[in-house]
């Protein structure tokens, strides 16, 4: 039987903090310029993916075997790790966190031919909020000395 040249690979990114649902947080606003009503994302969404895209970037620097925005991942498992013991839509989390990885540049689009599946376990983790994302790639034999791999700090590390 024929050795595959293809093998997997992980990278890893962590974010710190409450992750809100992107979802759940539009307000209708009215434009004082045409008075015409428009949807707008609430204050606390924009601040915390502000704040996951500049995570994100800095974690970016330690793969630079890595083409960024990625083009294909084989799957991507998002860890995610919730302060209190309130019942949320572990959907509409990882939407967000989606939405961040496409705007810090990590992956090229969130659609499925991009990420590929994506599985979600949810964690209590009360004093430590946040995620870990793991990403799975196509990894060639012969491209690199090793698979890319390295693990993130932050709320993922440990």
């Amino acid at each position: 039987m024929a050795e595959s040249l293809y093998h997997t690979a992980s990278v890893v990114f962590a974010i710190d903090g409450k992750i809100p649902s992107k979802k759940n947080r539009h307000r209708v606003m009215k434009s004082r310029k045409s008075g015409k009503n428009f949807i707008k994302s609430d204050d606390k969404y924009g601040k915390w993916e502000q704040s996951a895209v500049y995570q994100l970037n800095l974690q970016k620097g330690h793969f630079p075997e890595v083409e960024f925005p990625i083009q294909q991942c084989l799957s991507i498992h998002a860890i995610i790790y919730y302060w209190d013991r309130v019942g949320r839509d572990n959907s509409n989390v990882v939407e967000s966190i989606h939405d961040a990885l496409v705007r810090a540049g990590v992956i090229a689009d969130d659609n499925w031919k991009v990420t590929g599946p994506t599985k979600q376990t949810p964690v209590l983790r009360l004093k430590e909020p946040g995620c870990k994302v793991v990403i799975e790639l196509p990894y060639q034999k012969g491209r690199s000395s090793s698979p890319p791999y390295v693990a993130g700090g932050g709320a993922g590390a440990g």
